[in-house]
């Protein structure tokens, strides 16, 4: 029985450093026949299949994943994996030979954390400069002294990183239906060689959203193979730039359920501040055009933040039985999630109305569904504003239908020009 589904997510990998993932996974402890072995070739130039060969492993298959982002690899890894313990191995991963063992030890121990990891260190192939001792901390290098886990999606020292992140089926499946609609989350981590990350971080926010736990476990050890061009002031400035920049948009994600605006514009100046202050600290990183890029990134998430607003969908009707299911549906596939649907029947004589009523059931809180005595698509027009609560009006005839990306091209175009 298949108890471990071990996924590795990569993208051109340096053959070096995937063959000793490789031979460590080889000599897990555990017994072949518990666990998979799935390498997800995220649309490498070449294919991995050609290169790569699993067949030492009984359970080992390489997928192609075309979609380009390790979010997206991650969750084709979800898709396809049979085991009831997820554990991401990145292509520079090490895992220690009792990983495994001490993965499904803990899992049973602790049945509430749903997602953990452990120590990381560092295997530099030029050495560690003495500078970068104190950014650590951001090539996903993390050490643990004692076993710890909590609820709280604001700590940090209790979040693992994703080296080696260990995630626990029933997670992993809603993380899945919750994020490959979802374009924010889709983007926050690496994409090709953009330096954007935080995926492993809004798995463990998820988690603690979830009611579950988060945590980290001294028993689980990893060595993370870093490169020498890793080591370099540029790179690291630039993998704080990323980092940053997705912190911002995951920051607004989870605050547009809060009620007050101000503790948006707080978050995103803070840590625009932070950046000026890290860099003031160290002004090899880049200098004063580094700090205006870096606020820049701040900045124009918090005007893209404009997403946040309500949009108010308003579709007067008479008599459109035929495609008002259509034009209904159209708006709640939408991929932009804060929209109102204001449908106002004016005087049918059809079943159009028992149409919406249908949907309605449905979808009491996105559809609100007014009726009045045949009037004209103008006053019926100006109900729909009257019992509007969004920032923005869209008007939608009964036999039209929106495009799924329809109100957040809107929307970006507005923040842009705003």
């Amino acid at each position: 029985m298949i108890k471990i589904s071990v996924i590795i997510c990569t993208h051109n990998p340096r053959p070096d450093y995937l063959k000793r993932v490789l031979v460590a996974l080889r000599r897990q402890t555990a017994s072949k026949k518990t666990w998979e072995l799935l390498l997800i070739d995220n649309a490498s130039d070449e294919a991995l299949s050609k290169q790569w060969d699993l067949s030492w492993h009984p359970h080992g298959r390489i997928i192609r994943e075309k979609k380009l982002g390790l979010t997206q690899a991650r969750l084709r890894g979800i898709r396809e994996g049979k085991g009831g313990i997820l554990i991401f191995v990145d292509d520079d991963n090490v895992l220690h030979k009792t990983y495994l063992t001490n993965a499904v030890e803990i899992s049973k121990k602790y049945p509430k954390v749903a997602v953990f990891g452990g120590n990381v260190t560092g295997d530099y192939e030029a050495g560690c400069p003495s500078w970068l001792k104190r950014y650590e901390g951001i090539l996903a290098i993390k050490t643990v002294g004692k076993n710890a886990f909590d609820n709280n999606q604001e700590s940090h020292e209790n979040t693992p990183v994703g080296a080696g992140l260990i995630v626990k089926r029933n997670l992993a499946k809603k993380y899945l239906v919750e994020t490959r609609k979802d374009h924010l989350r889709l983007n926050l981590d690496r994409k090709g060689t953009a330096l954007t990350g935080g995926g492993d971080i809004d798995i463990s926010i998820a988690a603690c959203q979830h009611g579950y736990q988060k945590g980290v476990f001294k028993n689980l050890r990893l060595v993370h193979l870093i490169p020498k061009r890793r080591t370099s002031k540029k790179y690291i400035f630039n993998l704080m730039k990323g980092c940053f920049f997705s912190k911002t948009i995951r920051d607004s994600y989870y605050l547009r359920k809060r009620p007050s605006k101000n503790k948006l514009i707080e978050r995103v100046l803070l840590n625009a501040f932070f950046i000026l202050k890290k860099n003031r600290e160290s002004r090899s990183f880049g200098g004063l055009h580094g700090n205006r890029q870096n606020l820049w990134n701040c900045l124009w998430v918090f005007i893209y933040d404009q997403k946040m607003k309500k949009v108010s969908i308003i579709t007067p009707f008479f008599n459109a039985e035929k495609t008002l299911a259509e034009t209904i549906e159209s708006c709640l596939q939408q991929s932009y999630k804060s929209i109102e649907i204001l449908l106002i029947d004016d005087g049918s004589t059809d079943n159009s109305l028992e149409v919406c009523r249908r949907v309605w059931r449905m979808h009491p809180k996105k559809i609100k569904l007014f009726s009045q005595k045949n009037s004209g698509a103008a006053k019926a027009r100006n109900h729909g504003m009257k019992n509007a609560t969004g920032q923005f009006l869209l008007f939608l005839d009964a036999d039209d239908v929106l495009l799924p990306d329809a109100v957040q091209l809107f929307i970006s175009k507005q923040a842009r020009l705003s």
